[in-house]
């Protein structure tokens, strides 16, 4: 148990149980609180793990909640000690490698730190299709040997050695160098995706690996702007909004493509929101580049990715979705722009979002809840809830809060109801200093109103 909020006594029941009886400390009427345990169990036979299902429960209105987790022991370390300064070896996960990845512009360099001083090294470069199949296939757990056509030599990177940058010009597959110092610098001249292994020699006989993958992208200034749909929720979707409230905009995204990967090119194939100042004479393109909220992931590679964007409301100013597509200039780089598409867009308030929800505040109220309705209809399953309905900005003194001689007595909510079973609804208020109150009643399936 770990909370501020309260203290109890446990009691051990069975090997199975324990019982707390809380004693809180919180002012309001409930409170939040964390339990954390540790579990000490013993595998079936033959077996390094076990799965179990783990329940707590509350004896005053029969609550339930459980949640099944995986106990295992932490895997020993392969090396009991570790070089802080030694080049990183190629780890293998499930028989892929998993490498260093940069992501630069072109003819930006990369900086490859050794702590080799002597000896020489050997650079190998090849361009990949972005799966990054051949370093799986020359580095993974079954190594397999390249022909010649599979390097890079006809002067698409550059290496700094010498006190300048010298083009791999050179027909053969190696670019050896003697006297490495403790720096490498690499560059490339031709946007693509690029693996690299750097073999330092030392005086014996020994090599020691660096891999890393490496994505070039052309300079955003040398791109446009890519294909792109702008959404303006209505004015009474907005007001489902909270001011200064943080949300997430999210969208299940898709490229359909013959490419083996989706490039993440700044900007390109994602959801953003937009929700500063504009005029009169403001275009979608301005409201496009003026646009700071981006998400991180781009869309799936012909499947339906999740996409999200956090924001913060302010109600001061004006509310743009953006959905995007590819750069134009994609299939001048050989690439192939595809078609982008997503579903609706939703947007959930942040401390309760969860992944997708159906359909969230935008573009229509939570699923099974009330909207511009008269009623709705809720089904649950035995221990299952539904989604919060959250109303903003109540008509209260805008003192309160900060005023210590203000304290609300009650809210009221009331509703006509016909249930065919119990039901347990909750309420919390949030205060603007931060505390938190919550109140719940059990309805039984006799009332006709609450």
């Amino acid at each position: 148990f770990s909370s501020a909020s309260g203290s109890g006594t446990y009691t051990k029941v069975n090997n199975r149980t324990i019982t707390w009886n809380p004693k809180l400390t919180s002012k309001v009427g409930t409170a939040t609180m964390d339990l954390e345990f540790d579990v000490n169990v013993t595998y079936p036979t033959g077996q390094s793990s076990y799965t179990g299902t783990f329940g707590l429960s509350e004896s005053l209105y029969g609550g339930l909640t459980q949640f099944t987790a995986t106990v295992t022991d932490r895997p020993p370390s392969e090396r009991e000690e570790t070089d802080p300064d030694a080049p990183p070896e190629l780890p293998i996960d499930d028989g892929s490698p998993i490498f260093p990845l940069n992501t630069v512009t072109v003819e930006e360099p990369i900086i490859i730190e050794t702590i080799q001083t002597d000896g020489y090294f050997a650079v190998e470069v090849f361009k990949d299709d972005g799966t990054w199949e051949k370093a799986v296939r020359r580095y993974g757990p079954n190594p397999t040997d390249y022909t010649n056509e599979d390097y890079i030599t006809d002067g698409k990177y550059s290496m700094y050695y010498n006190g300048e940058w010298h083009v791999n010009s050179h027909s053969v597959n190696n670019l050896y160098v003697r006297n490495v110092g403790q720096r490498i610098q690499l560059k490339f001249n031709e946007v693509g995706f690029y693996f690299i292994d750097v073999a330092f020699v030392g005086t014996s006989t020994m090599h020691t690996h660096y891999f890393s993958k490496t994505v070039v992208i052309p300079s955003e200034d040398d791109l446009s702007t890519p294909f792109f749909t702008v959404l303006e929720p209505t004015e009474e979707e907005c007001n489902r909004l909270g001011d200064g409230y943080t949300y997430i905009a999210q969208s299940d995204m898709n490229v359909t493509t013959t490419d083996a990967s989706v490039r993440d090119w700044y900007k390109n194939n994602r959801i953003g929101v937009f929700n500063g100042t504009i005029s009169n004479d403001t275009t979608e393109e301005d409201i496009f580049n003026n646009t700071t909220n981006w998400s991180k992931a781009t869309a799936g590679l012909n499947e339906y990715e999740n996409c999200e964007c956090e924001f913060t409301y302010n109600s001061d100013y004006p509310l743009y979705i953006l959905l995007t597509g590819d750069y134009p200039e994609a299939e001048d780089y050989g690439y192939d722009m595809g078609t982008t598409k997503y579903n609706n867009p939703s947007i959930v308030e942040k401390p309760v979002y969860n992944g997708r929800e159906h359909s969230g505040i935008y573009p229509v109220p939570i699923l099974n809840l009330l909207g511009n309705e008269d009623s709705t209809t809720l089904t649950l399953e035995p221990n299952d809830g539904s989604k919060s309905v959250i109303l903003y900005n109540l008509p209260l003194d805008d003192t309160f809060g900060t005023n210590e001689d203000y304290a609300i007595r009650g809210i009221q909510v009331r509703a006509d109801i016909d249930s065919t079973d119990n039901l347990v609804m909750y309420a919390k208020l949030h205060s603007p200093n931060g505390e938190i109150g919550q109140r719940s009643t059990i309805l039984t399936g006799e009332e006709t109103e609450l």
